[in-house]
């Protein structure tokens, strides 16, 4: 069966021109999407704008020197091949800038976008990039910098793209205690590795006379948030009236006790006795997703400097991410794995 294209007369390629029912816009052959959005320009729809129609210019998510580079997709939506061109202030870089679009979309690109720090204006908050497309069409999008900067001389994580994710193994310090002490398993998890307490056994630390490891971060961001710990999939199965434990510190706040799996069992969800240590209520979902993550509520106080200290109490408990969100995990919709790791300096 051969390729078969077409384009939407109803969609015009400028905000705003009225469409009578015999005077079509101009149509575009090409769509771009970007990231976050389930729009596409140009074009007006209710994925572009909430009333559907007389939309602003598409506006990417901000950039910081610290965070990843954005992208546009550029594919086919018509029975013609064309050509286009992007154009950029000096300090926007797009990677492709210009190209052909075929009309079996068999052509269509992925087009990212990145700042040279170096080069942009003092003051400046915005840039454009902007597409011209050999069927007549534009199209322009907004690119909003953000200018957050750390210590030259700071050694840890940095706040990038509204967010901290630090693989477990990549800690600051690792302290051992009465000859235990943290181990990395590689390939273990969703991501890097696994952290984990050796050697197994039944013994239980006091909070804080443990093994601990800690991490450094800085943030441009202050203010209640989530400190996500992702943790590998364990039941308590140390016995009666023993639960899986580690200790818990974010900065010089006290320490506290962590029990990251339920003590209610999958049937007292229906009134139905279980004996202790028996599966969760929340087992399905953290088998189904290969990570029980534990959400720990914090105030960071105030933007700069910041540490978290994990305290190990009871074999058992596997510490693979952390993941500190201020918003822009949830603004990106996040993924199943998770952000990428933060910079680290």
């Amino acid at each position: 069966m051969p390729p078969i294209s077409w384009v939407n007369p109803h969609v015009p390629a400028y905000q705003g021109i009225p469409v009578t029912e015999l005077e079509y816009g101009q149509v575009s052959y090409v769509r771009l999407t970007m990231e976050g959005s389930k729009g596409s320009w140009p074009g007006m729809t209710r994925w572009n704008c909430a009333l559907g129609e007389h939309c602003g210019l598409p506006t990417l998510q901000p950039l910081d020197r610290y965070g990843r580079s954005r992208w546009i997709d550029i594919g086919s939506s018509g029975p013609k091949d064309v050509h286009f061109n992007i154009s950029t202030p000096d300090w926007i870089n797009v990677e492709p800038q210009h190209g052909k679009i075929m009309r079996d979309a068999s052509t269509d690109a992925r087009i990212r976008v990145s700042v040279d720090w170096d080069k942009v204006p003092k003051g400046v908050k915005q840039g454009e990039v902007h597409f011209s497309v050999t069927d007549g069409s534009e199209q322009t999008f907004i690119v909003p910098i953000e200018h957050h900067t750390a210590p030259h001389d700071y050694s840890g994580f940095v706040e990038g793209d509204g967010y901290i994710a630090i693989e477990a193994a990549h800690h600051a310090s690792n302290i051992t205690a009465d000859e235990y002490a943290f181990i990395e398993m590689d390939n273990y998890g969703r991501t890097l590795s696994g952290l984990e307490m050796f050697p197994m056994t039944s013994k239980n630390f006091t909070l804080g006379a443990g093994p601990s490891v800690s991490y450094d971060f800085y943030t441009h961001s202050a203010g209640d948030t989530n400190i996500t710990l992702h943790i590998g999939p364990s039941l308590n199965f140390l016995g009666q009236n023993k639960t899986l434990a580690f200790g818990f510190r974010f900065d010089k706040t006290d320490a506290m006790i962590i029990r990251p799996v339920p003590t209610l069992g999958i049937n007292e969800v229906y009134h139905i006795p279980t004996a202790v240590g028996a599966v969760p209520y929340d087992w399905y979902d953290v088998v189904e997703n290969e990570v029980r993550k534990v959400v720990i509520p914090v105030d960071i106080k105030e933007k700069g400097e910041h540490s978290i200290t994990l305290y190990g109490m009871t074999t058992g408990v596997i510490f693979e991410r952390i993941v500190v969100d201020f918003g822009g995990v949830k603004a990106r919709e996040g993924s199943y794995l998770g952000p990428p790791e933060s910079i680290r300096l």
